[in-house]
């Protein structure tokens, strides 16, 4: 038996069971590093998912190819039954939604859990809107989904838009389509004066657009 005295003189008792969870719990959260950070400031193009359309606009978040070792490690050191359970919704339970004009992205149950904080969000987010070839935000998007969309908006492999109440849009800049005029609808229909950022690879590449630039 473990005795913990806190500030207000209680005694809270803890049993050795007990112990050994909160340790487990610590040393995996410690554990959730951003096991994909590598891959968050490089170009490309080979995507770590691909997606499998079950219906219009609906996918199965599927990988592609090997992830790496250390995601195998932090799954593995939850547990059997956590390990399990982690997997069968990776496998099998990660859908992603595409709608409306401007490719608008839901990922309603998003990841496990347990494998949030890894940046395994994140290059789903990035494969994703390379497969679209573009894909938007909007205010309504969950925190954890803004956090991921300001990070695209400096990766080197997009253009990226932002205007007012967190309306934001990235373009793969391997994507063939037209440039210009998916950007000068996605403001208008956003609001002519409510353009609050363009990246400067996307003004460089497209002069056409620097009058819309805040800078």
């Amino acid at each position: 038996m473990v005795y913990i005295y806190c500030n207000m003189k209680k005694i809270i008792r803890l049993t050795e069971s007990d112990l050994v969870k909160i340790v487990k719990r610590v040393i995996n959260e410690n554990k959730r590093e951003n096991i994909f950070s590598s891959e968050q400031t490089s170009s490309s193009n080979n995507p770590t998912f691909t997606f499998n359309r079950i219906s219009e606009g609906y996918y199965q978040v599927m990988a592609f190819n090997t992830l790496p070792n250390e995601f195998y490690r932090y799954v593995s050191s939850l547990g059997d039954d956590l390990e399990s359970e982690v997997m069968d919704h990776f496998i099998g339970r990660m859908y992603i939604e595409a709608s409306g004009k401007f490719n608008r992205i839901h990922f309603r149950e998003g990841v496990h859990p347990q494998l949030q904080g890894i940046g395994l969000g994140y290059i789903i987010y990035q494969d994703f809107i390379k497969f679209l070839g573009y894909a938007s935000s909007s205010d309504s998007a969950t925190n954890e989904s803004k956090n991921v969309w300001s990070k695209i908006m400096n990766d080197p492999d997009f253009y990226g838009v932002v205007c007012e109440g967190h309306n934001v849009m990235a373009i793969s800049k391997d994507w063939s389509g037209d440039v210009v005029t998916l950007v000068k609808s996605f403001i208008r229909n956003n609001g002519q004066n409510k353009v609050l950022y363009l990246n400067n690879d996307l003004l460089n590449d497209y002069p056409d657009l620097n009058s819309y630039s805040t800078n």
